[in-house]
């Protein structure tokens, strides 16, 4: 996933949209879809709805560090579906216990680098969960 932490919606009419946090990666993530048509923005606690047609373009500014975070977190899990021969579409909650490693019910390792691996992906994840700002909107 992609982050980011400010939009800025350049319409037809020359008016300007600033968005930031949660409501800027929804709309990041609404402009992603292959035949989006509109846009919805809160503003001020009224929903706008833009039409495609009306948008010149989107500016988004990425959320570096998140990014950055989430970039680590995928290289941990990459390290740990390797260890231990898990795909990574096998549903089910990891845990360690006593540096052993279980999926579910299911010992997955004994290997300690691995319970490591996950010790350290809980603290990313809170980090990635901290640096998500709160939902902020203004316009210009």
């Amino acid at each position: 996933m992609q982050y980011v932490e400010r939009a800025s919606i350049v319409l037809l009419d020359h008016m300007d949209i600033e968005v930031t946090g949660k409501e800027a990666q929804r709309i990041y993530q609404e402009v992603q879809k292959d035949h989006f048509s509109y846009v919805r923005v809160n503003l001020n606690d009224r929903i706008v709805v833009i039409p495609r047609e009306s948008i010149v373009y989107i500016v988004f500014e990425p959320n570096k560090k998140a990014n950055e975070l989430q970039k680590r977190i995928d290289q941990h899990w990459e390290r740990v579906f390797q260890l231990t021969g898990i795909k990574d579409d096998e549903d089910g909650d990891w845990y360690v216990r006593d540096n052993i490693t279980y999926l579910g019910y299911r010992k997955v390792s004994e290997d300690p680098k691995v319970a490591d691996l996950l010790i350290e992906l809980e603290h990313l994840q809170e980090q990635l969960e901290e640096l998500m700002p709160q939902d902020e909107e203004e316009e210009s």
